[in-house]
Parts: C-alpha cells; structure tokens; sequence
C-alpha cells in the first residue's frame, strides 16, 4: 500500500464529498422530473440535464448506475447506451 500525506487523504476527503454532493443534487433533479442526456461534443460525451445544467462524465457514469435511474431507451448505435437517463420509481 502507497503512503500518503495527511494533506494527501484531506484533499482525496474532500474531492470525495463535492463528488458525493454533486451526484445528490443530479438525483434530485431528476427525482424533480428532469432527464439527463448523453451528447457527443468535439471533445468526447457531454451530459446535460434538461434544465440545462451540465453533469461532469465522473457523476453521470455513477448516477446511470443507480437503481432509481433508467435508460429510456434512445441510442446512437446499438450496442450503446441509452442517450437519456430518467428517474423512475423504484
């Protein structure tokens, strides 16, 4: 196992937490009703949600992971995901 500083796993704590924080705050728009979508930008996939707010690539793969969201069914190619996430009743 590597050593690491105290300042080390303070900073990996604090990443942690915005990327927790930033991941609830996705689910409860979407509990709202907004969708999250898959785009394709110049520079690799993009995720929007409906209301327009951008979702980084790191909170969009673990929100799609989640039991309470599901593809809609929408994809580029078939062997793709979907490129439309909702929430939906679990």
């Amino acid at each position: 196992m590597r050593n690491r500083s105290i300042a080390q796993v303070r900073r990996q704590g604090r990443r942690l937490e915005r990327l927790g924080v930033t991941v609830a705050a996705t689910l409860a728009a979407m509990k709202q009703g907004q969708a999250l979508h898959l785009y394709f930008g110049r520079y690799g996939p993009v995720w929007r949600l409906t209301g327009g707010r951008t979702v980084p690539v790191e909170v969009a793969q673990i929100v799609t992971k989640n039991l309470s969201v599901a593809g809609v069914g929408d994809a580029l190619f078939n062997d793709i995901p979907a490129q439309t996430w909702r929430f939906v009743e679990t």
